[in-house]
């Protein structure tokens, strides 16, 4: 029963995105008005927010983790796309496993079986913050990435010493 369910809602979402986009295509007041609000990278986030939302209605709390990661992959190339800083991407790919951590953390939020994901989500994501600030220091990312690596060294290293010292 829960199968069929999910298909016809899955099978109605597709038909009203794809009635949509066709009558866009067709309609020239449409892409007058909202041609400038919708940028490319504005469709990734929306396949994102596609992912979450049908895992929320279907009860698949493991479609937050491409959820995440297509809406954070969405999320950088809007900020390459509107400030032309496509040189980031260099850098930038260290995100990713942080966009895994989220998708991790929102899983294990949402379904209490996969608790464990939160903690290793929690991982992947300063890992990923972490070498992100780094590499971006080092390539001439934004001002002051060097303090959020440092910053998170010293977090991470009080953490390890807080909990080496909790377990006498």
């Amino acid at each position: 029963m829960r199968t069929k369910m999910g298909g016809f809602i899955v099978g109605i979402l597709l038909v009203l995105i794809g009635g949509v986009l066709l009558a866009y295509q067709f309609v020239p007041e449409w892409q007058e008005t909202f041609g400038a609000l919708v940028s490319w990278p504005l469709i990734i986030i929306a396949f994102g927010l596609f992912f979450l939302f049908l895992g929320l209605l279907l009860g698949i709390s493991a479609l937050a983790i491409p959820a995440a990661i297509v809406g954070g992959i969405g999320g950088l190339l809007m900020y390459q796309n509107a400030s032309g800083d496509w040189e980031s991407w260099a850098y930038a790919w260290l995100l990713i496993p942080g966009f895994i951590g989220l998708g991790f953390i929102l899983a294990g939020v949402l379904d209490r079986r996969m608790r464990l994901l939160t903690r290793l989500g929690f991982w992947f994501l300063m890992v990923s913050l972490i070498c992100f600030s780094v590499l971006g220091s080092l390539l001439g990312g934004p001002q002051g990435l060097d303090i959020v690596w440092s910053t998170g060294l010293i977090i991470m290293g009080g953490w390890f010493l807080f909990r080496a010292l909790g377990r006498n």
